[in-house]
């Protein structure tokens, strides 16, 4: 079961079926009902420090983002479409993982809690959309679009990193996110005194970090600042050297659209 069955099932559903309904037309209850979310375009730009990458000297570089996220607002949903959700939700996961010693783990990833049924608003990265609803040409491309590009160039060496993967990002407080990447990073990396030639690397790596707002999301343009390390699978571009740490420092710009989306009854059956 996906982490978040719920935003991969209702932003899929809302991106992929909207008819162009305007969000002053009357409509029937038992017909459609109207799906709060925002979308975040999200550009940024700041430096990467690669540790002890180089046993001799200090790495830096220039990092680029760029990301699209969506937020489903589940507290702003009316009571009877909310409980349509969560009977779709229930029904989706499977029964030996209803049980008692699974719960409280299934609960920890997933935006469902069983006991009491409560859905938090979670923020995902399109990249993770784009995985599973594959059907519309004009997004298959942005999954594999790099969401970090990291490039420096000197006398002594040449680098370049890119990462892809998605973004999950909470918010436990309006001016601060919590941000989990989780990426294939690609590095290259060429030491003019030692190699004769670069060097690839391709591992798996996550990203934990924080990012600063100095205005709350709810403000069509959002500037902020983020701080955090990604960790990869060890790589040894030097014998008895391995490198495995990135710390990043970043100033972010959003800009912020809400929009409803009209979702068919039927999809909730």
């Amino acid at each position: 079961m996906s982490r978040y069955l719920t935003l991969l099932l209702f932003i899929g559903m809302a991106w992929g079926q909207d008819n162009g309904t305007e969000n002053n037309q009357p409509y029937n209850d038992k017909e459609k009902y109207n799906l709060p979310v925002r979308i975040d375009l999200i550009i940024g730009a700041g430096q990467y420090h690669y540790i002890d990458l180089n046993p001799n000297n200090s790495v830096f570089a220039y990092s680029f983002l760029n990301d699209i996220q969506g937020t489903v607002f589940f507290d702003k949903l009316e009571k009877e479409f909310l409980e349509k959700i969560l009977k779709k939700i229930h029904k989706s996961i499977p029964e030996k993982y209803k049980h008692e010693k699974y719960k409280s783990a299934v609960q920890w990833f997933s935006p469902v809690a069983f006991t009491d049924s409560i859905i938090e608003n979670k923020t995902m990265s399109a990249r993770e959309l784009t995985r599973h609803y594959d059907d519309n040409k004009y997004l298959n491309w942005y999954s594999w679009f790099p969401s970090t590009i990291s490039y420096s160039k000197n006398s002594d060496y040449e680098l370049l990193m890119f990462n892809m993967g998605p973004e999950i990002v909470g918010t436990p407080y309006r001016w601060i996110d919590t941000v989990i990447d989780f990426s294939l990073t690609t590095l290259m990396y060429h030491d003019r005194m030692v190699f004769e030639k670069p060097k690839w690397a391709i591992r798996p790596s996550i990203f934990l970090g924080l990012e600063f707002r100095l205005f709350p999301k709810k403000w069509p343009i959002v500037l902020g600042a983020r701080y955090g390390k990604r960790y990869l699978w060890p790589i040894s571009f030097y014998n008895g050297k391995k490198f495995s740490q990135i710390e990043q420092r970043m100033i972010t710009l959003s800009f912020n659209f809400n929009k409803k989306f009209s979702i068919k009854n039927s999809l909730l059956d």
